[in-house]
């Protein structure tokens, strides 16, 4: 009898930190390749999948065939080999579609965990299998159109929570990523005088004697000694050479109501084995206070976050022990993370109050990016550990904590889009959420759902979600960049803006009647008209820039507001840059005009003309879109070839947009029901596909963002 199995080969790439608690897909790459499903003109992507024969070692079958299964793929016809397999989930016969197990009763589904540095070369022929990037799998995943079976998505969903609770436990991962007993094999010495055949209790045992004999005959020795009591019956005193008496000996039975049990669970430091010393140098010299040790190391660049096995970093060492010294170099030269927790979710903080180390603690509390008010896994904060575990010199470390409590928080700028800014307090240090700094602005229960905060410089866009940390995305903006785009990160300077939820449905934003809303919308609105990012006709455009001239020069004065008041300077505020460049057009005379129709008409609340802007804006197809930059080959024309055209890619509730970056023409858009997407693993591009068979595709780095953000909003209708 044989059952199906599902495989499933991680590698995990060369940054990964495997000790770390948090977990993210795009760390692991698993293989795929082409599955036909019995239909030569349809193909999908799937695990790599056998059939287990019975009565043999499953695990040994599993890493067999995965080693004879990536032997085409590699360069050197070398397989990979696994570093174990592990069954992690069984799927039963009613909840499996697929045409190979639909009479099977089972199917299992195994990891094979394999090294970072094991690689495959580029398939010339893609239904060889491949690595793909787990994050971009799972959003494939998730947008449906049949890219995968269902059982193969279920399955692929199963693993990606299954390491998400590894991460959870600690050194599970590491563990699952170690090499194999058999690799971790240096020497094999086997006794010549052992047989198989004599491992039995009935048998007698061979004499001295006889043993001797016996390894002569199989190997020559040099040297042999005989233990001369071996087998006699010599009786034999210890002599002692200490004793240690009792001191509680003859005191009577002890009060056991007033023994403590020390808590396991509580921090405290892991006994220093001479393996953990070898294997965590960093936090050996810190806790033994080596100082030109814990400099060499940095500058070796040993990473300072690392977690030891008991989920310590070198920073909570430092604040056990009272280092101050090791707590600036890594505080400073460093970079570390000032709110790095252990598993008990206590961060530096409350060690170093609950040590009672003032010094220490007046070191963290000057950092900029300290969470004062950080809880551990029992909702303590540093001052509750500090008045309760009463250490050292813990009056003062709780004198500091209390004066802390007092001041000021940090503040971080947050724009506005009409060039002014906010100041918002930093209340959790660099752990401050997106939803934190949301409350802090004070909006009005009806319009919570209006705003988001973004994360912005000159070529890259992101809106973040509420649990984000801005501060980890502005000091890992370069990473990002680097990731998302082809630009230079060094001329990339993000900032924090308040803008539009790229997310909200135009029917909710037509109800908002809160007069800072609508100047805020209203604000943005004109920011995106003027940079070309809206597709309007000149008519629209003239009657927009004639309620601009009512809000910014009040009424139409005809002495004062003649064809000679607008020239290139002010016309900049009215106009987009790429409708200047049209000289066959009287923009000065239409404007004008607008203008003294809108004075006629006696609108003068600011409010209202900023709405009426708005509803102009309402009309358009690429309002309220979430733009990302990319490039299409254009259509050939008669008498001229194909080439590259970069291109703004926008995204809103009711579909997709495509501009010229440079001439701002729109080029292509379509809704959400007339159009299909798919996103390639393999390459940085997704495809668009309209009922009437028309085809399009976008090479861009943000392509699973534009296919992730298409399919939520599609979903939301």
């Amino acid at each position: 009898m044989s059952v199906s199995a599902y495989i499933a080969v991680v590698r995990p790439k060369v940054k990964t930190s495997l000790s770390s608690s948090d977990y993210k897909a795009k760390w692991y790459e698993v293989i795929l390749m082409e599955d036909k499903l019995g239909d030569p003109q349809r193909t999908v992507k799937g695990l790599l999948h056998m059939r287990i024969r019975g009565g043999e070692d499953p695990n040994r079958q599993v890493l067999e065939y995965v080693y004879d299964a990536t032997k085409k793929s590699s360069s050197k016809m070398q397989g990979l080999r696994g570093k174990r397999a592990v069954q992690i989930a069984r799927f039963a016969e009613d909840e499996i579609a697929g045409r190979d197990i639909r009479s099977n009763k089972k199917a299992f589904l195994y990891v094979v965990p394999v090294a970072s540095k094991d690689q495959l070369s580029m398939p010339s022929d893609p239904s060889q299998p491949s690595f793909c990037c787990l994050q971009d799998i799972l959003r494939v995943c998730a947008e449906g159109h049949g890219h995968f079976p269902t059982l193969t998505s279920r399955m692929l969903r199963t693993l990606d929570h299954w390491l998400k609770e590894q991460h959870s436990v600690p050194h599970a991962v590491e563990a699952l990523f170690r090499p194999s007993a058999l690799e971790r094999i240096k020497m094999n010495v086997l006794n010549p005088a052992y047989s198989h055949g004599s491992d039995h209790h009935g048998d007698k045992m061979p004499t001295p004697e006889e043993a001797m004999a016996r390894m002569m005959e199989v190997e020559k020795c040099d040297i042999v000694i005989i233990n001369p009591v071996f087998g006699s019956d010599l009786k034999y005193t210890n002599q002692v050479d200490a004793y240690v008496v009792n001191k509680f000996y003859g005191m009577g039975t002890p009060d056991y109501s007033k023994l403590k049990v020390p808590d396991k669970t509580a921090d405290s430091p892991p006994r220093r084995e001479k393996a953990w010393m070898e294997e965590y140098p960093l936090h050996r010299a810190i806790s033994v206070g080596d100082m030109e040790k814990v400099k060499d190391l940095l500058a070796k660049g040993t990473p300072v976050q690392e977690l030891d096995k008991e989920s310590w970093a070198p920073i909570h060492y430092a604040c056990w022990y009272g280092q101050l010294e090791a707590g600036m170099i890594l505080l400073e030269q460093g970079k570390c993370n000032p709110n790095l927790v252990n598993r008990n979710k206590s961060t530096p903080l409350h060690i170093a109050a609950g040590c009672g180390h003032p010094a220490l603690v007046q070191l963290l509390l000057r950092h900029p990016e300290i969470d004062r008010n950080a809880m551990n896994k029992d909702g303590q904060t540093p001052l509750d550990v500090c008045e309760q575990n009463k250490q050292n010199e813990w009056e003062h470390a709780a004198t500091l904590l209390k004066e802390a409590l007092n001041k000021p928080y940090q503040k971080i700028r947050v724009h506005l889009m009409d060039g002014s800014h906010k100041e918002l307090s930093l209340i959790s240090g660099n752990n401050t959420t997106v939803e934190i700094m949301l409350n802090q602005l004070n909006f009005p229960d009806s319009c919570k759902q209006l705003f988001a905060i973004w994360i912005a410089s000159r070529n890259l866009f992101l809106q973040m979600k509420p649990e984000h940390k801005p501060l980890h995305h502005l000091k890992d903006w370069a990473e990002i960049v680097g990731e998302l785009t082809d630009c230079n990160p060094e001329e990339e300077t993000p900032l924090l803006y308040v803008r539009r939820d790229a997310r909200l449905h135009m029917e909710v934003e037509r109800k908002v009647q809160d007069p800072m809303a609508i100047k805020m919308l209203f604000d943005e609105a004109r920011t995106n008209m003027l940079h070309g990012m809206y597709a309007c006709s000149d008519e629209d455009t003239v009657a927009m820039a004639g309620v601009m001239m009512q809000i910014i020069y009040g009424d139409h004065d005809p002495n004062r507001h003649k064809p000679g008041f607008l020239n290139d300077l002010n016309l900049k505020l009215l106009l987009p840059s790429h409708k200047l460049r049209n000289r066959n057009m009287n923009w000065v005379e239409g404007i004008l005009a607008e203008h003294q129709q809108l004075t006629h008409q006696g609108i003068k609340d600011i409010q209202t003309l900023q709405y009426l802007y708005l509803q102009r804006c309402w009309n358009f197809p690429t309002y309220g879109c979430a733009f990302f930059s990319g490039q299409i080959m254009s259509r050939p024309v008669s008498g001229s070839s194909r080439h590259i055209v970069s291109v703004h890619v926008g995204v809103n509730c009711l579909g997709i947009h495509i501009l010229n970056a440079q001439t701002k023409q729109l080029l292509y858009s379509s809704r959400f029901s007339n159009l299909q997407w798919e996103y390639s693993m393999e390459g940085a591009y997704f495809q668009l596909r309209t009922r009437d068979n028309q085809s399009i595709r976008v090479h861009t780095k943000q392509a699973a963002l534009i296919c992730n953000l298409m399919t939520k909003l599609h979903s939301r209708g």
